[in-house]
């Protein structure tokens, strides 16, 4: 069926997201600026032979500035020339409390292959760092969850990022509603939403060839069906997260749970904890990893990124990450599991899913050796703290198939924990006080199914399929603790140096294979694996007068590589470092490999935008 929309409703070519917000307010801040020059014209002559008064520095720091653009290093939205767009205005400079709805109208004629949202944010000025954690869903299933800028004490800051939706497309196939709300903070801010649906043409169809095996299990454009795991996000552990996951059409090929995690609370700083030493009281722990079980058997591992939307934690001090912010922080992060190989069951009946937050090492092992390997539990190694977790599920249904079934032939899963604790003894007052600790958490998965289809011509085909988690979980850390004599033998006057150094990595391995059970031969393989390092050093000095000096460095990375047929298809790479002390320092990396490149480096040097690749900085 064919578009048919009035003229002034669309628009061809690239996708532009919304701007109107931001121009506005930075137009009425200068028009402030220049009203508030001119009244100030005849003072400011005489201050001019005055430079020495206290009014002469009272007015240049109470004069306007203008409004400040908090920004992450993101590849721009893009979409054809030749793309015709649909674009509503859900919310336009509207204040926000606690949450916002609006009605959507969807289009009356749907044939839409993609489609963005862009959400613009403007912080008014505050002394306080109040910022808020938003979450964005249609007919209450999450698609978005993202942060509002930190506000500046003397002006403005905004933020405005776009982001394909393309995947959950079918809700707005249908009148919906949709909803702003906040998952954690009170920030004072107004934002504009604009939903943005495009229609690309349709490239020539080559004639088919017989069943292509990635066709069937490798998601394409949006899919068919979209449904939320609960009716609001979920505080973990306080309150379990158990849904049921409705029974699907067995024409669907290719499933998946979209996850939103985020942590609040003590849990911002969980991955600064150490493992306590054998036999004292229990730490919290350095890990967090998030547990999926589909009726008893074990689905996945989701390893959170440490510092999403809290990196102003990592160290005590000015906010390193204004205006350019950590990765993630507008963006999102959106985790997941992929299901394919469990489609038997979801098949057959509804399903019960659940997940469960857990800290899998505390403490020292208590003996040299580290204990067995046990299955991945439900029931064992929960975490304290304060989680908020919400999803959905995604399935794709195959114009290829008439009926499908199959069941799981088996799913096993291992687990093995170690943790040490080595702090050797002091001799001397004057001794280093050295801690070292080390923890480790690895996790593997297997899980093979039998399918059995009938395809759309009548003939059948029958696949194995094999699914293969993996997950590590790894820490080294140092503290040191150093007394220096100073002045006369004997004065018992010191000054004290200290020192942390932590180095974590946490990664999630996902293979598929599909295979031909009468030869054994792989037809078809994807792979994902993600990795999330992150080191940081705090040093410190206090002198005999009690007065304290402290100076920090970190990285943060984000690692993404995909595979089909053991050939790369796409990767994401960012590195993120941060130093404090006599200056606040940042920089940000990113490469984006899939259809065009995308590279960019930008650098923040107290809050001033020094350079950027993208564009020129001009001083």
């Amino acid at each position: 069926m064919a578009i048919k929309l009035l003229e002034k409703d669309i628009e061809a070519g690239p996708y532009e997201p919304i701007r109107f917000s931001n121009e506005r307010r930075r137009g009425c801040a200068y028009v402030r600026f220049l009203l508030g020059s001119l009244v100030s014209l005849a003072t400011l002559v005489y201050l001019v032979f005055s430079r020495n008064t206290c009014a002469f520095h009272t007015f240049f720091q109470l004069a306007p500035v203008a409004p400040i653009e908090s920004f992450e290093v993101l590849p721009p939205v893009a979409s054809s020339t030749l793309t015709y767009n649909v674009s509503d205005i859900v919310f336009d400079d509207v204040s926000f409390a606690s949450s916002l709805s609006a009605p959507y109208n969807s289009p009356s004629d749907f044939n839409f292959t993609g489609g963005y949202m862009t959400l613009n944010v403007t912080a008014a000025p505050s002394a306080e760092s109040a910022f808020s954690v938003l979450e964005i869903s249609v007919d209450g299933v999450p698609i978005w969850r993202t942060a509002t800028p930190f506000p500046s004490v003397d002006t403005e800051v905004f933020s405005s990022t776009s982001k394909n939706i393309s995947e959950y497309l079918s809700l707005f196939e249908a009148n919906s509603t949709i909803e702003v709300s906040s998952i954690e903070g009170a920030g004072s801010f107004a934002l504009s939403l604009e939903v943005v649906l495009y229609a690309e043409p349709k490239s020539a169809v080559a004639p088919s060839k017989g069943l292509a095996v990635s066709d069937l299990f490798s998601p394409q454009g949006p899919a068919s069906h979209v449904f939320a795991l609960q009716d609001k996000p979920v505080k973990l552990p306080e309150a379990g997260f158990v849904a049921t996951l409705p029974q699907v059409a067995s024409n669907v090929t290719a499933a998946k749970i979209s996850l939103f995690v985020s942590a609040s609370d003590e849990e911002v700083e969980f991955y600064k904890s150490g493992v306590s030493p054998a036999g004292e009281p229990l730490a919290s722990g350095p890990f967090r990893q998030f547990n999926l079980f589909v009726s008893g058997t074990y689905a996945g591992t989701v390893n959170p990124k440490p510092t999403l939307f809290h990196a102003d934690k990592l160290f005590d001090g000015p906010n390193p990450w204004t205006p350019l912010v950590d990765s993630g922080t507008y963006s999102g992060f959106a985790y997941e599991v992929d299901l394919v190989a469990l489609l038997p069951l979801l098949w057959e009946a509804e399903q019960t899913l659940e997940i469960i937050v857990v800290s899998p090492v505390q403490a020292a092992d208590a003996t040299p050796v580290p204990p067995p390997a046990h299955p991945i539990s439900s029931v064992t190694n929960i975490a304290a703290g304060s989680w908020t977790v919400s999803g959905a599920l995604l399935v794709w249904e195959s114009a290829l198939i008439q009926s499908a079934s199959g069941n799981v032939v088996s799913a096993e899963s291992s687990q093995l924990d170690s943790g040490t604790v080595v702090s050797p003894p002091k001799i001397s007052p004057w001794q280093p006080q050295l801690t070292n600790s080390k923890a480790s958490s690895t996790s593997n998965s297997s899980t093979i199914s039998s399918f059995h289809f009938v395809l759309s011509d009548n003939t059948t085909s029958n696949l194995n399929v094999v699914a293969n988690t993996s997950s590590l979980c790894f820490l080294t850390r140092q503290e040191m603790v150093l007394s220096t004599p100073v002045g006369p033998p004997g004065g018992g006057l010191a000054k004290e140096k200290t020192s942390l150094s932590s180095f974590a990595l946490s990664t999630t391995k996902f293979k598929l294979d599909v295979q031909d059970p009468a030869t054994n031969l792989t037809l078809y393989s994807t792979s994902t694996k993600t990795a999330l390092p992150l080191s940081f050093r705090l040093k410190g000095e206090k002198d005999v007068a009690g007065a304290t000096t402290a100076s920090y460095t970190g990285k943060i990375e984000t690692d993404v590589k995909k595979k089909v047929n053991a050939v790369a298809v796409s990767s994401v790479k960012i590195k993120e470092e941060v130093s404090g002390g006599d200056a606040v320092d940042s920089v940000v990396e990113v490469s984006y490999k899939k259809d065009a490149d995308y590279k960019r480096k930008v650098q923040s040097v107290n809050g001033i935008i020094i350079s950027d690749t993208a564009k020129p900085i001009v001083f």
